[in-house]
């Protein structure tokens, strides 16, 4: 079959551990993630992560919306709801459901708020800090400490944080 055999050392170790490793030794690129080691199988094969900081978690859309979209919430501790985070777009008339956490990236133009009662969740795999992951269809996102930036072909994007949201 060819291709590289992986020593037996490695079986016993996280997947964590021997990425970790083979990036060390130069065999892996640790600043950019590939979609197979993202994909959700809880979500459909979708690609999915959450934020280092465990404050945001995102999901491609690559079927019908092509595009990503990223709950966000504020810092645990945060007195504020998350609608009044500086950046927060205003809520639009008629949203009885929650405002201000969840935004999405289309592959083409800008980012939006969207009035939504239901959460993405943070139990995925996590986007290391200053790791870059391609979600498909040209959108982009880099996870920092204590932010996630998405970024389509059109040069739009979201940076999401727990006191903060940009949407250029």
């Amino acid at each position: 079959m060819g291709g590289m055999r992986i020593p037996r050392i490695f079986a016993s170790l996280p997947l964590t551990a021997v990425l970790a490793t083979l990036a060390f030794v130069g065999v892996a690129d640790a600043a950019s993630a590939t979609r197979a080691q993202f994909r959700d199988p809880y979500l459909g094969g979708r690609v999915a992560f959450t934020s280092p900081d465990r404050t945001t978690g995102c999901v491609a859309r690559l079927t019908r919306a092509r595009a990503v979209t990223c709950d966000s919430r504020p810092a645990p501790g945060d007195p504020r709801p998350p609608y009044s985070r500086p950046g927060t777009p205003p809520s639009p008339s008629g949203c009885r459901l929650g405002w201000g956490v969840r935004y999405m990236l289309p592959r083409k133009g800008r980012p939006f708020g969207v009035c939504a009662s239901t959460w993405i969740g943070t139990g995925h795999r996590t986007l290391r800090h200053g790791e870059r992951l391609p979600m498909g269809d040209g959108i982009v996102c880099r996870a920092r400490a204590r932010m996630v930036r998405c970024v389509n072909r059109s040069g739009h994007g979201m940076m999401l944080s727990p006191r903060r949201v940009r949407l250029f």
